[in-house]
């Protein structure tokens, strides 16, 4: 299965405007919100195993926690704990619909989309858009 870098993106997207901190009556944080495969599954346009693909590389990065309940043969449900500090770097770099949609194409020509490169290549080009910012150039 190949990686597919608008679901990793829509599902941290999601996964940040849906989880939910809850607090004792001490008002002290005490648990995440879970979110699980099928909610992605029903609020998303991919596929159940995409999602779960997807959710596993993320782990694999460190972007997210996760826990996973499994049987000896499939992968029974996993549910998303929170986006870590590395996942919300991801996210941040690639948040503005403009420089996702430049990465994109900027990785389209080199053929390649590993999740280091979609970081690298859109970090940079944040960086192009602050020294625009600050040079007072940017249109």
């Amino acid at each position: 299965m190949k990686l597919n870098p608008d679901c990793i993106r829509d599902i941290l997207l999601y996964i940040e405007s849906h989880q939910r901190v809850y607090f004792d009556s001490a008002n002290h944080c005490y648990s995440y919100s879970f979110i699980t495969e099928r909610y992605l599954d029903r609020d998303l346009p991919y596929d159940i195993c995409e999602i779960i693909h997807s959710l596993l590389l993320m782990k694999d990065c460190g972007y997210i926690e996760i826990d996973i309940k499994e049987s000896l043969y499939e992968i029974r449900q996993v549910s998303v704990r929170r986006i870590t500090y590395s996942g919300y770097d991801f996210l941040e770099s690639i948040r503005p619909q403009s420089v996702w949609e430049d990465t994109k194409q900027t990785l389209s020509a080199v053929g390649s989309f590993s999740l280091e490169l979609i970081l690298d290549v859109a970090k940079n080009l944040l960086s192009g858009l602050v020294s625009s910012v600050v040079q007072g150039t940017l249109p």
